[in-house]
């Protein structure tokens, strides 16, 4: 069968790129397709910085695929289209520049992601490759090439590499998928057999424009993961109306609440309340919904007073920077608020686990004759 322009692959198990064996004097750890991530739902990844040394010789990453967060973001679609369907979270890092295989934690290293993307000079027949999840300890896991002497973009266009097409494959690989078979199912394997196939599936052998999942990409995923389960909120019973909100714990310090979640579909819609005390309307109430380094998803986060009316109300669409922060006075004699947190789209990057803290107390610095106003 002829060699797949994404990834050569031998029969059976295989290192990071037949192309990457042939250039070093030792075997690269090696990895078998079908093997889940430890701990899938809290993965992490990075774009490595130019410069930084991968076993195809030094990164160009911004000089192949520009500097523009564009292309980051067609990056995160493709990794976010699998997570989306499965239990899997993937929250964006920083990436410290360690060269790629540096000794260290196969998951969880605090210097870089699990998933490390770049850009770096292939072989001319390989447009990427990437490395399942292994066993062995090596930081290789995970980590994605994109071939540098290629022209990238978005669409189906000629003499150009559809980004979001070509990641969504490696994508498939690092979360360890192999190629489709026959019947458009992606493989635990890599057989030579499976090479030539072209099944409708992202996960098939050679390139093409590919707008999402197709064939048995869902069930595959699942297969290794499982289907993206609800949270304990939705578990316990529900909190996607006003009437169900969950009270917010406490988060160990004085005014602080918090709530571990995960909008699990598109269309779920979770609900919190809490209640302020007294405070003459000389604190405020401050809500940080928190998504990077812990998932994709692009919230929308509102806070509704008892009266139903909107004290505050943030939003964000981008998967780079999908942290939010929310800030409003707190009612002279205290109050109860809800806050209600959504996805800000119907795409994938609707889904993903968050961490939702208010703090209830923060002292706002009052001018004095305001102060002697309030007390005269």
């Amino acid at each position: 069968a002829p060699a797949s322009p994404l990834m050569p692959t031998p029969p059976g198990p295989r290192p990071f790129g037949s192309a990457f064996e042939r250039l070093e004097d030792r075997n690269l750890p090696a990895a078998a397709f079908g093997v889940p991530w430890a701990d899938p739902g809290h993965l992490t990844l990075s774009f490595v910085p130019d410069g930084t040394a991968t076993p195809r010789g030094p990164a160009t990453t911004t000089q192949t695929l520009g500097t523009a967060a564009d292309w980051q973001r067609e990056v995160l679609r493709a990794f976010q289209t699998w997570a989306a369907v499965s239990n899997v979270n993937i929250g964006l890092v920083a990436d410290g520049g360690q060269a790629l295989g540096t000794h260290g934690a196969v998951q969880g290293d605090a210097r870089f992601g699990d998933v490390r993307v770049a850009a770096a000079p292939l072989p001319p027949d390989v447009i990427g490759s990437a490395l399942p999840f292994s066993w062995t300890g090596t930081t290789y896991a995970g980590d994605v090439l994109l071939g540098s002497d290629f022209t990238y973009g978005a669409g189906d266009a000629d003499g150009v590499i559809d980004v979001y097409s070509v990641a969504l494959h490696e994508a498939g690989h690092a979360l360890g998928l192999g190629h489709a078979d026959a019947d458009g199912v992606p493989q635990p394997c890599g057989c030579s057999a499976c090479l030539s196939l072209r099944t409708g599936s992202a996960m098939d052998a050679g390139y093409k424009y590919t707008t999402g999942l197709g064939g048995g990409d869902v069930g595959a995923i699942q297969r290794l993961y499982g289907a993206r389960t609800p949270d304990a909120y939705d578990a316990a019973g529900g909190n996607d109306t006003p009437a169900r909100a969950s009270a917010l714990k406490s988060g160990g310090l004085a005014g602080r609440l918090v709530a571990d979640a995960d909008l699990t579909t598109t269309a779920d819609v979770d609900y919190f309340k809490f209640s302020t005390l007294p405070t003459l309307g000389l604190t405020h109430v401050t809500v940080r919904l928190q998504a990077a380094g812990l998932s994709l998803v692009t919230p929308r986060v509102t806070v509704y007073d008892a009266a139903g009316r909107v004290v505050a109300s943030e939003v964000t669409t981008d998967p780079l920077d999908n942290d939010l922060t929310l800030r409003f006075r707190n009612a002279t004699f205290g109050g109860t608020y809800t806050v209600k947190v959504e996805g800000a789209t119907d795409d994938a990057f609707g889904v993903g686990a968050y961490r939702l803290t208010v703090d209830t107390v923060n002292l706002d610095v009052v001018p004095l004759p305001a102060l002697g106003s309030l007390l005269s």
